[in-house]
């Protein structure tokens, strides 16, 4: 078997490629797109269950594998900025609603100053 007819080289090279279109913006797009990664990876990881070192060894590319871990780094680097900047404008918010308190009209009047 060579490396090109390898099912662990053919997952490897379309993981590759669906982490090099990138990290979309959008919430649902990127929703979908995290699902489709998990998804390979644990396809993978389920291949190297039932394959020995050998088999592992020839569909092993180093290359690509560096790739990956690059992309997923870079990637995680960014979903974990997107989480500190949520938690940061949910902080801001929690802030702003309990130093105002809520009136019968939905107008917030500040505690401090009455």
């Amino acid at each position: 078997m060579t490396a090109e007819s390898n099912p662990f080289s053919l997952l490897t090279k379309t993981l590759l490629t669906h982490l090099e279109t990138g990290l979309p913006s959008e919430d649902d797009q990127r929703d979908a797109y995290i699902d489709q990664v998990m998804q390979l990876l644990n396809e993978r990881q389920q291949l190297m269950e039932h394959m020995s070192i050998d088999e592992i060894k020839s569909g092993f590319l180093e290359a690509e594998e560096k790739k990956i871990t690059e992309f997923l780094s870079t990637q995680r680097g960014e979903v974990k900025q997107d989480i500190q900047r949520f938690n940061k404008q949910k902080d801001g918010r929690y802030k702003y609603q309990r130093t105002h308190a809520p009136t019968q009209a939905g107008v917030f009047l500040d505690k401090t100053s009455t």
